[in-house]
């Protein structure tokens, strides 16, 4: 049986490390639903200000716990 096709489904961009704001209801992304320490495993604060594509600049990203 095939799935559905969905639409209208609103997304989010949120970079890993990223502080609360206004803008998110003051949640910050230090943790994941998946990840209790997200942000160390990943490696380091994630920012679309400091990116070279699809990868930081100031880090090299984690990939494996």
């Amino acid at each position: 049986m095939p799935y559905p096709v969905h639409t209208n489904i609103s997304t989010t961009v949120f970079w890993v490390g990223e502080e609360g704001t206004a803008d998110s209801a003051f949640i910050p992304n230090y943790q994941s639903a998946w990840d209790g320490d997200w942000l160390r495993h990943y490696g380091g604060i994630d920012s679309a200000d400091h990116r070279a594509g699809d990868l930081p600049l100031l880090f090299t990203p984690c990939l494996e716990n």
